[in-house]
């Protein structure tokens, strides 16, 4: 009778083991598509040795009288309806903390050691040696064996995907916030188009940045630039081979780099490319230069290195046509990918059209690539000189499209500078913003209103994932006297750091001029 309960016994431990290995690899959510987490099996050893102490140690009464007081107390409602799997992340370590608490003051013989003093490994050595002692003493207790239900092999289970999830996170240097539902939030420096600005967007506290991509009389790709006009307090001659631009990208985010930087938007500059043989040359030639100058070196460096020591995933990338009537531009970047069998890039590049055309005109665009691509962000906006005054209700839109799980993956705003106008805009439920003021995006999304809702993206976080982002107000409350005085210290010091900043755009127009003579 008694090697019949070890053999059942066995079972489910067996049982137990591989459907631990089933669940491990949905424990926990990443944008990195090469990365596994399958544990190893020096951790799978420790947790098939946990597996056997709690099934010995823990009655079964007792565990779900603890599981049921923790569901009942410790498992918040989803305060944003696509946050489901933080919620459920959430949710996990709640109830596997306390499970674990009981687990090793047994372990322990109930004393006072705080957890987590102690290793893993140091804790299953004290239960090996209490449940020598234990046995010894009373031989009736030796062959006991408890009852093991369904319920508590799911909590066992539960018990361990959180231990499997810290250690992976541990292994790969992820900040533990299981508890952090809060919206990713992408901050975009616009308009950097030299390498020198990238570091300087980096360092006001931007994860991400706003390029502009011009092209030759062919449609060939040339340099990162702007031009005349541009945004007031900015100067609008910096320029940069973009293929050395590009080069300095992957510098600075290929294994084993490390960055602040995760997105990057080219907006493509078209109005000159007429011709439909234009258009084709500028989305074949793009994918062509990110293809070598970026993703394959990043799979080539990827190569070399461990998961522990890659870093971050790669560079994002979101290519923003102008106009719905360029979709022949996206459509032959796509036609590059998929003609040189890179589906890895393709997770990596999504698309925009950047102007204020229709919304509805825009979807049906999109729908022209049959499911090509479904990474799509939209925004609305103008420049800073002007866009304090314009209406959200297109902004408004195309917030409700993302929400009803429309094309929209992500929506952002451009160009916010004023503290008073970001907040407005914050409010509407955004995913993204472009601005010429990093820092104090940052400063508004540090603000307690915000702070519960956003949190800047990590390198983890997926920008082509479509959260609903419910809005606090579809209103524009007026301003306060205090957001009134803060506009006024705001714009002067946009005028004073132009001012500062004057002879290096004056550099930035004479290097230009002086290009163009020599180039013809």
């Amino acid at each position: 009778m008694v090697e019949s309960r070890r053999r059942d016994q066995k079972g489910h431990l067996a049982a137990l083991d591989q459907a631990l290995i089933s669940k491990l690899p949905n424990t926990r959510k990443t944008t990195t598509t090469n990365r596994s987490i399958i544990p190893s099996n020096a951790k799978r050893f420790i947790f098939v040795v946990v597996v056997a102490i709690l099934c010995y140690s823990t009655p079964t009464q007792q565990l779900e009288q603890q599981i049921g007081q923790t569901r009942n107390s410790s498992w918040p409602a989803s305060t944003t309806t696509n946050h489901g799997n933080q919620n459920h992340n959430k949710k996990l370590s709640s109830t596997t903390t306390s499970i674990a608490t009981t687990s090793e003051h047994r372990l322990k013989g109930n004393t006072s050691t705080p957890i987590g003093s102690r290793s893993l490994d140091h804790s299953i050595d004290n239960k090996s040696s209490s449940s020598n002692n234990n046995n010894n003493n009373n031989n009736s207790k030796k062959n006991k064996l408890p009852e093991t239900t369904g319920r508590e092999l799911t909590a066992r289970i539960a018990t361990l995907d959180d231990l499997s999830h810290r250690l992976d996170q541990t292994r790969d240097n992820v900040p533990l916030e299981l508890d952090d539902t809060r919206v990713p939030f992408w901050n975009i420096a616009h308009m950097i188009n030299s390498i020198e600005q990238v570091d300087l967007a980096l360092g006001a506290g931007s994860n991400g940045i706003e390029t502009d991509v011009s092209f030759d009389s062919h449609g060939h790709p040339t340099y990162a630039y702007h031009g005349v006009p541009c945004d007031c307090g900015r100067h609008c001659f910096h320029q940069e081979d973009l293929v050395k631009f590009v080069q300095h990208l992957a510098h600075i985010t290929i294994p084993p780099a490390s960055s602040r930087l995760l997105v990057v938007l080219f907006d493509l500059k078209l109005k000159d490319l007429k011709e439909p043989r234009q258009k084709e040359t500028a989305g074949l030639h793009l994918a062509e230069l990110l293809h070598k100058h970026l993703y394959a070196p990043y799979l080539k460096a990827a190569s070399y290195y461990s998961i522990d020591q890659r870093g971050q995933p790669p560079l994002r990338v979101v290519v923003s046509i102008n106009h719905a009537s360029d979709i022949l531009v996206a459509k032959s970047f796509i036609s590059y990918m998929r003609n040189n069998h890179l589906d890895f890039m393709g997770n990596q590049v999504g698309f925009d059209v950047g102007m204020n055309d229709n919304l509805t005109e825009i979807s049906q665009a999109w729908d022209e690539l049959n499911g090509a691509t479904f990474n799509i962000w939209q925004g609305d906006g103008l420049t800073n000189c002007v866009n304090i005054v314009r209406s959200f209700d297109r902004l408004k839109q195309a917030i409700s499209i993302r929400n009803e799980q429309g094309h929209f993956r992500k929506v952002y705003f451009w160009t916010a500078d004023i503290m008073y106008h970001i907040r407005t805009v914050l409010r509407l439920g955004l995913d993204a913003m472009l601005t010429n003021k990093p820092q104090r995006v940052n400063q508004v999304l540090n603000e307690p209103e915000f702070k519960s809702k956003y949190r800047l993206a990590t390198p983890y976080d997926n920008p082509f994932e479509q959260f609903r982002i419910r809005p606090s107000s579809w209103g524009v409350a007026p301003p306060t006297v205090g957001e009134i005085v803060e506009t006024i210290h705001n714009i002067k010091e946009t005028s004073s750091n132009f001012i500062k900043t004057l002879p290096d755009g004056i550099s930035a127009v004479f290097n230009r001029v002086t290009h163009r003579s020599t180039t013809g």
